[in-house]
């Protein structure tokens, strides 16, 4: 299978494959169809047919645009080389194909092939979604093949030595920047390495950090003249080395003592280096231990709760209520209970800060909390595991008195009148299919339509989750839990004042708001 894809890959390059694609066009001239490299990998199917799923914004039985028949002449040459190998085109809409190709993923369906714009490939690779291409077809590349594509793009998709995406079509972008306030910030442009290690040499760190102190290097390059990842990090290191030993009058760091996480970020030439005085990432709140599977961050929880306008005498529920995320955040929210009080921060440990000022300011939090008010929640899993792991969590947190959950079917849900309910319905890992998605989601509307409400806040990966539920939202926003992109669809009794939406089409949604507008 590996080959043929890697095939049909190589048919897929036209012309020099020096730059990544763009925002599409209709306007361009297509390549011919007999431009493409040679790129000696065959088909090896074992006499089974193969079935190959591609996406792309493009439809090839289009015959009205050019790339899309050029698109159908590269896929009539492969299929007619590759005997019992059929390349299926799933047309997409260019700004929601990246989204769901993320969710395929989660859940195995996604396609084989996948063409989309540069800016949306950071999230997918990041997730570690896509096969290396030297383990396709690149493997076999001659230097010459290899030096014909350009190296700034060529390293565009490039983690960890492998290569994962190939440039389509040429497509370069510039930027300009004020010299007149840089210099007026102080600020030089480093394009050089002694110019970088010059500048991190400035700083006073033997202030900050100590003798002893351990003090890791990471960060990132964008439209930059250093964009050598690991060349930055070794040069930064040299210079805080550097620093260190002559402000601490010595030629021995040990790095035993506390961890002093250095940090770099180099954008449009300009270097910031910053130390991080988080440790976790702050959506952490220190108070779930344990998760269930794709489990919705803290902070995007806590999010929802804000745009669910919880307040200190809300009822809120949640039919799929997890490890208790979203009902434990809306607590802690009209509580008024800080976030991170049950956590500890990296800073915490650093020696230029007083051990007293933290003390100070937890005391001083935790004497604005409002442990009276009116507050309760109620939250049910099919999942008994989860159900237990959901009632730890609240106590951890200190809510267990306001949020109450138990094992319940969504079949059987009934909200309250006055309740708002913020839900995380399953999709995805949780799940595994996205039929059994679709289902919960009808099973889920029905019982919302059966037992209306102040209000349903849902957030999911499912881009057809209105057409599920069966009710189009007041209003959707696009929110990422990590790096899966999800849609927020909030329900609630419109003001009169508001423009009341039209009705939802019988047939077919394709994610975007704008159907339901078409006649």
């Amino acid at each position: 299978m590996k080959k043929v894809i890697a095939t049909l890959l190589a048919v897929l390059m036209i012309g020099s494959l020096v730059a990544c694609s763009g925002t599409p066009s209709t306007n361009e001239t297509p390549a011919p169809a007999n431009e493409t490299k040679d790129v000696a990998v065959s088909a090896d199917t074992n006499g089974e047919d193969v079935t190959i799923r591609m996406w792309t914004f493009l439809d090839p039985t289009n015959t009205s645009n050019g790339r899309s028949i050029a698109l159908q002449k590269m896929i009539d040459r492969f299929e007619s080389e590759n005997p019992g190998v059929k390349i299926v085109v799933e047309p997409q809409q260019w700004d929601t194909m990246t989204g769901k190709f993320m969710a395929a993923a989660t859940t195995g369906e996604a396609p084989d092939i996948m063409w989309c714009a540069r800016d949306e490939l950071f999230g997918v690779l990041n997730a570690g979604l896509l096969e290396p291409l030297e383990n396709l077809f690149m493997g076999s590349w001659t230097q010459d093949q290899i030096d014909d594509v350009d190296d700034g793009f060529f390293r565009f998709g490039e983690r960890d030595g492998k290569h994962y995406t190939l440039c389509l079509n040429k497509n370069c972008t510039g930027f300009f920047y004020r010299e007149d306030l840089l210099e007026a910030a102080g600020l030089e442009v480093p394009t050089t390495f002694d110019e970088l290690f010059d500048g991190v040499y400035s700083i006073p760190w033997e202030e900050f950090l100590p003798a002893d102190a351990a003090f890791p290097v990471t960060g990132s390059s964008l439209n930059s003249q250093l964009t050598s990842i690991p060349a930055c990090q070794s040069i930064i290191k040299k210079a805080v080395v550097k620093r260190l030993m002559k402000g601490h009058r010595t030629t021995v760091l040990p790095e035993s003592g506390v961890e002093y996480k250095v940090r770099f970020m180099l954008r449009k030439n300009v270097c910031e280096i910053m130390l991080d005085t988080t440790g976790e990432g702050l959506h952490k709140r220190g108070y779930r231990r344990n998760a269930m599977e794709a489990p919705l961050r803290e902070t995007l929880a806590a999010t929802i709760a804000d745009l669910g306008r919880v307040r200190r005498d809300s009822l809120v529920e949640d039919p799929f209520c997890g490890s208790g995320t979203l009902l434990i955040e809306a607590a802690q929210k009209a509580m008024n209970i800080a976030p991170g009080l049950k956590r500890r921060f990296a800073a915490e440990r650093y020696s230029f800060v007083p051990a007293a000022l933290w003390a100070e300011q937890r005391q001083k939090a935790l004497a604005e909390s409002k442990l009276d008010v009116g507050f309760e929640a109620f939250g049910y899993d099919i999942d008994p595991a989860a159900v237990a792991q959901a009632n730890v969590n609240a106590k951890l947190a200190g809510v267990e008195n306001r949020c109450h959950f138990e094992v319940a079917d969504v079949a059987t849900f009934a909200a309250k009148p006055e309740a708002i309910v913020l839900t995380n319905p399953p999709y995805g890992e949780r799940l595994g299919t996205i039929e059994g998605a679709a289902k919960l989601a009808c099973t889920l509307g029905q019982q919302m339509e059966a037992s209306p409400c102040a209000g349903l806040y849902a957030i999911t990966a499912d881009m057809d989750f209105e057409l599920h539920y069966g009710k189009r939202a007041n209003k959707r926003r696009k929110m990422y839990n990590g790096m899966i992109p999800c849609q927020l669809y909030m329900y609630y009794n419109a003001p009169k004042t508001e423009k009341v939406a039209k009705p939802m089409p019988k047939s077919g949604f394709d994610g975007k708001r704008t159907h339901f507008e078409k006649k």
